[in-house]
């Protein structure tokens, strides 16, 4: 048994909105869209991995490298393995230089998709009253 008498429905409602709706979609929602934002943009830095690129850029790709001959007055073998492991070397730069762009447009295409996707949440609601407006304007004047 209720001391208070039962408030109107409305009343009822204008309170849910107030209490429950507008702090889950202006606070709750965008932190939620943010916290999806940190785990793709982790997600993403563990594959491509800068810190680890940029560590070995300039090793040998897949670790091909030849030796050098105890006797160095070889000079044709000497010159075979200083080509050789330069190639290795320059092979690897590159790949590593290309898979370190990709993860900088990756990454900056996911900043600025979830920035859209955040300002299109939150600004939906004037979407809306924009549209119900227009939409009544145009019922009004015809």
């Amino acid at each position: 048994m209720h001391i208070y008498p039962a408030l109107p429905q409305p009343v009822r409602l204008a309170s849910l909105f107030v209490r429950r709706f507008l702090p889950w979609y202006f606070l709750l929602q965008p932190a939620a869209i943010f916290r999806m934002y940190l785990a793709y943009a982790s997600a993403f830095l563990q594959v491509f991995s800068f810190i680890f690129l940029l560590k070995t850029l300039f090793s040998p790709w897949k670790g091909i490298a030849d030796t050098y001959p105890d006797n160095l007055f070889q000079v044709v073998r000497v010159s075979q393995v200083f080509t050789l492991n330069c190639t290795a070397r320059v092979v690897g730069a590159v790949v590593r230089l290309i898979t370190i762009a990709v993860g900088i447009i990756v990454q900056s295409t996911l900043v600025v998709v979830f920035a859209a996707m955040l300002i299109t949440w939150i600004a939906f609601p004037g979407f809306v009253l924009f549209g119900v407006h227009y939409l009544f304007q145009a019922l009004a004047s015809a």
